[in-house]
């Protein structure tokens, strides 16, 4: 059955241009949603942030001082 589940993780940055590895908190919200195949889509709001995915998932922050990021995952496949 296919589902959808939508959650936020909250990061503190540092800005100027700081990154943050934001891999093992996705991972926790894959394993909390009990989801075991399907995609993972982040979506992170303002202009001077930035999210990008090759080896892991970083968010980039190139704001001029320290910001509170809201990144919003919505993760849709088939329960465990």
């Amino acid at each position: 059955m296919i589902t959808i589940e939508t959650t936020k993780i909250i990061e503190e940055t540092a800005g100027f241009c700081a990154i943050v590895d934001l891999t093992a908190k996705l991972k926790e919200h894959i394993r909390d949603a009990k989801i075991d195949a399907g995609t993972a889509t982040l979506f992170v709001s303002g202009s001077t942030a930035a999210l990008t995915t090759i080896e892991h998932d970083d968010l980039l922050d190139f704001d001029n001082r320290p910001r509170r990021r809201e990144i919003i995952v919505q993760l849709i496949g088939e329960k465990a």
